[in-house]
């Protein structure tokens, strides 16, 4: 009794509460115990079969590493599938990528996404040092321009929600605009201090290269590309399978 009222005075005080379950105890108990477990049992067969125990170890690193390799790369043909077949949707990739097998599976653009990697398997092999360090650096202030994007298109377009719909705006950004100006502002005071870095301007003259070629394609597409497919369409192709 004298145990629940103080963990009932101490709830109410706004202090520490009990909220490890029995699952969550179980899990960390068997964590300690296969740990333990572990660095015991390592002394003694090292010290019985000798350097193959540290060859057998090693080898499950390995194992391990390249596991983990194969199941990014899963992830990444995953999302490059799927953002090809979002991309068709909107007229921005060949619509023979939007056809999928009779599970649902977008077989073209997964065959498309795995042709990239092995060309950039090859290329990392012949250009160690050029095509990696491209690829760092045109990125490395693109997530930068993104939030650059994303600060003005909130300016502009909650003044636009506000003026025709203001009932649709639920959540509302606290100090707005002030907070979105002071945003913008780091940001801009970001890319003006990578300039006048000698180690981060590369970075950041590769980066404007590649936000001026997405720029330049934009423009094209817009003025020379087709018709972004209706929603009739859409729904016929099918959406791909999870």
């Amino acid at each position: 009794m004298a145990e629940q009222a103080a963990e009932r005075g101490t709830s109410e005080q706004g202090g520490l509460q009990k909220s490890l379950k029995m699952r969550h105890m179980t899990m960390i108990s068997l964590g300690g115990v296969i740990g333990a477990g572990l660095f015991i049992a390592s002394g003694p067969v090292i010290n019985g079969v000798g350097p193959a125990a540290i060859l057998t170890y090693a080898l499950t690193g390995v194992l391990l590493v390249l596991t983990a390799v194969l199941s990014v790369l899963n992830s990444a043909l995953y999302i490059s599938s799927r953002m090809l077949f979002a991309l068709t949707r909107h007229g921005d990739a060949p619509r023979s990528l939007t056809e999928t097998t009779g599970r649902g599976v977008p077989a073209r653009a997964i065959l498309l996404g795995t042709l990239v990697g092995y060309v950039a398997v090859l290329m990392a092999y012949f250009f160690p040092d050029t095509v990696f360090l491209f690829l760092l650096n045109s990125s490395g202030a693109v997530a930068l321009f993104v939030y650059l994007l994303v600060a003005v298109s909130e300016l502009r377009m909650r003044a636009r929600l506000e003026r025709e719909d203001p009932e649709r705006l639920q959540a509302r950004m606290w100090l707005y605009p002030y907070l979105m100006y002071l945003s913008i502002l780091c940001i801009l005071a970001v890319f003006v201090l990578m300039f006048f870095n000698p180690d981060l301007r590369t970075q950041l003259l590769l980066t404007l290269l590649s936000v001026g070629v997405v720029l330049a394609a934009y423009v094209l597409r817009s003025r020379f590309g087709g018709r972004a497919p209706s929603r009739a369409g859409e729904i016929a192709s099918g959406e791909p399978a999870r």
